[in-house]
């Protein structure tokens, strides 16, 4: 917690992907801890083990969101990324532009780049979140590491331009 005061401190901002290994049995943690963090991504599978069950992506990051993070990004696998901010209680989709993924490992964790990328670039959320899905669909075109790091960026635009972003209303 120091280093993320540190961080806030020097208006820095945090963005938090936790790891599914040290999410069960700590919603107590998390709920201390959230309130610090600017954007909290957590998969499908580590909000269910944080909320103890699923009412569906919205409700889950409404319920996030309630323990303090000021944008939760649900990363939905094939059914994409919801995205939800606090503040105005606004809410993206966005789907996935992967069809067939030949390896999903490293998704995740491509997204959020992306993600980061996109919103400390353009500081937008919708933005970011499309910036995030295309690194994403780059990582699962392959098996291994080797091919996300010869990326098109005429290629990554491209994705970037089809891609769409639908507002939820609740």
């Amino acid at each position: 917690m120091p280093l993320v005061r540190w961080a806030k401190n020097k208006g820095l901002r945090i963005m938090l992907d936790p790891h599914h290994e040290s999410i069960n049995g700590t919603a107590h943690l998390w709920q201390r801890f959230l309130p610090a963090v600017d954007v909290f991504c957590p998969s499908r599978e580590e909000a269910i083990s944080l909320l103890g069950g699923w009412n569906g992506a919205e409700a889950a990051a409404r319920s996030l969101a309630d323990w303090g993070a000021a944008v939760v990004c649900l990363k939905l696998g094939a059914d994409g990324v919801f995205v939800y901010r606090a503040g105005d209680q606004a809410s993206w989709l966005v789907p996935t532009l992967v069809e067939r993924p030949i390896d999903i490992t490293g998704c995740g964790d491509a997204f959020c780049g992306g993600f980061l990328v996109g919103w400390c670039e353009k500081d937008d959320l919708q933005v970011a979140a499309r910036y995030g899905t295309v690194s994403a669909s780059f990582v699962a075109a392959d098996f291994g590491g080797r091919h996300a790091f010869q990326v098109d960026r005429g290629e990554a635009t491209r994705r970037l331009t089809t891609l769409t972003t639908t507002e939820v209303r609740a």
